[in-house]
């Protein structure tokens, strides 16, 4: 029991679910009206964190990144939209680490926890068919691409404006 209650207990404090008396624990509903704040707080986080990786990167922190890169690239041909949410994710959480602030880490992570649900949403389905999902997630292996190489090259103003795009992407 002691496990689960602190399991819990952490994803309440996540936001991912939320605790009532009398209720029990249910999963915290997506609230749509709030995505506008969402995108505007991982755009901002999402640029200083690769603005800080480019300019702090180790050579170990520059392997996890393409490493990660790599396992989502693999990943897309299966088109598991679960999957792919959470290797994006590790991929964006290898360039949280690599920025070597922990503040901004782990403020970007918990943004990016909270965003799971709405993020599976695109490598999963598409309004405009199969073919519109595969160009979204084309899309996305050529931006991490693209990452990859300004954090590998330095280039922090680059790096930064490629935050802004995959963010609005």
């Amino acid at each position: 029991r002691t496990p689960i209650r602190e399991a819990l207990a952490r994803l309440a404090g996540d936001g991912l679910v939320v605790q009532s008396p009398n209720r029990g624990v249910q999963v915290a509903p997506i609230d749509l009206t709030d995505l506008p704040r969402f995108a505007e707080a991982l755009s901002l986080l999402q640029r200083a964190v690769l603005r800080a990786a480019a300019l702090r990167r180790t050579p170990d922190d520059l392997g996890r990144i393409e490493a990660a890169y790599k396992a989502f690239g693999v990943a897309t041909s299966d088109r598991d939209a679960l999957e792919l949410t959470e290797l994006n994710r590790e991929f964006h959480v290898a360039i949280a680490r690599a920025c070597h602030n922990r503040y901004l880490a782990d403020s970007y992570s918990r943004l990016l926890v909270e965003g799971m649900r709405m993020l599976s949403v695109p490598f999963g389905y598409d309004p405009g068919g199969v073919d519109s999902a595969q160009a979204h997630t084309g899309r996305v292996v050529d931006e991490h691409r693209e990452m990859v190489e300004a954090i590998r090259l330095r280039d922090a103003a680059r790096a930064e404006a490629l935050g802004a795009s995959h963010a609005e992407l």
